[in-house]
């Protein structure tokens, strides 16, 4: 399984930046990202092919014993769309997504998984176009 680590930053008001970490996995033919971020983490798994049709559908990965649901399915497949639509547009390529699939338990707010889901868009295209 290769493994990738990249560091981002987002500006913060008061000219603070906030210092993120993004891991980055292969796995068979599924690409994976975890975002943390101190206290909060995200998890976006997905099996990446070229084309162009819409994403329907996201899997909710089992949550452990006592876990309970802090995120809308709807509104991570939502960011996840359009991550995939601002990559793809961006890159000048159609990909899509086969299987989705997020822990449902990770941290809040959902707009996350749009800048996870361009990420990933990115490093398949450097690994796989």
């Amino acid at each position: 399984m290769a493994q990738a680590i990249t560091l981002h930053t987002k500006q913060l008001k008061a000219g603070f930046l906030q210092v993120y970490k993004m891991q980055f996995y292969r796995d068979g033919n599924f690409f994976k990202v975890v975002r943390v971020t101190g206290p909060t983490r995200n998890i976006l798994c997905a099996e990446i092919v070229k084309g162009s049709e819409s994403i329907r559908a996201i899997e909710c990965l089992p949550l452990r014993p006592g876990e309970k649901a802090s995120l809308d399915q709807n509104a991570v497949l939502r960011q996840v769309q359009m991550g995939f639509q601002d990559a793809s547009k961006r890159l000048g390529i159609y990909v899509t997504a086969r299987r989705l699939q997020f822990l449902p338990s990770d941290s809040p707010p959902a707009e996350v998984y749009r800048s996870m889901a361009e990420e990933l868009v990115e490093h398949f295209a450097k690994e796989v176009l």
